[in-house]
């Protein structure tokens, strides 16, 4: 009988979101000490007691049957050095957009004084594991990846753990991830962390806008221009 009530369960979610995918996931983000990494860093804590004294540093997903876009919930102009810091270290000046149709992922940036949109064709490897935990009542799996990281000073493979919900099928997640069966609720690349506070199932009141505004460019043609900068050329 229980197995069957949880078969039923689960259909009739399945059922709801095949009619409808509209809503908005607003994620709490903070800096906690980076994966795999056993030093210690009074960097963290000066940042979140930053983060701690700007209760306003969210982030939201917005998401319809076909696109989602993945940015900070509020901006805020500010002339305080330290806080710019940490907004930029948790992503607070980038927009992320992908289209679950096309699989098109972009992004809006800020970088060396102007704007950049930028194509990045990146398909995360999952490593799916059975370890799992709640995120506000919803079941969720661990599942891990490697993004690559190239630049002049080399390659650089970073460690991304996600937290997935099955209960929620969608292929979308904060910061641009995507891929896993079933809505990312926490993710955690290098030292930056998101997790789900607020999980709202609705029609959205506004329409999902793809970021327009930048220099269209890829991902590694924005490094490049990185390298140029930091080299003086």
């Amino acid at each position: 009988m229980q197995t069957l009530l949880v078969i039923l369960i689960t259909f009739s979610i399945h059922t709801l979101f095949a009619q409808k995918k509209e809503g908005i996931i607003t994620y709490k983000s903070k800096v906690i000490k980076p994966i795999d990494d056993n030093t210690k860093s009074s960097n963290i804590q000066f940042i979140n007691d930053i983060i701690k004294d700007n209760d306003f540093i969210d982030f939201e997903l917005r998401f319809n049957n076909t696109e989602s876009v993945f940015k900070m919930a509020k901006s805020l102009e500010s002339d305080n050095i330290n806080l710019k810091i940490s907004i930029g270290l948790l992503g607070g000046y980038e927009t992320y957009y992908y289209n679950t149709l096309t699989k098109k992922n972009i992004y809006q940036t800020e970088s060396y004084g102007e704007f950049f949109i930028i194509t990045d064709h990146t398909n995360y490897k999952w490593t799916l594991t059975k370890e799992s935990k709640k995120i506000e009542n919803y079941t969720c799996y661990k599942a891990t990846t490697i993004k690559e990281i190239k630049n002049e000073a080399g390659i650089f493979k970073r460690k991304v753990v996600a937290w997935y919900t099955p209960q929620i099928p969608l292929q979308i997640g904060p910061a641009g991830y995507n891929g896993l069966p079933g809505l990312i609720l926490e993710l955690q690349e290098k030292d930056n962390l998101y997790v789900a506070r607020k999980i709202n199932i609705t029609p959205l009141e506004t329409k999902i806008k793809k970021p327009t505004k930048g220099k269209k460019i890829t991902y590694q043609e924005f490094l490049k221009i990185g390298e140029r900068i930091e080299s003086g050329h």
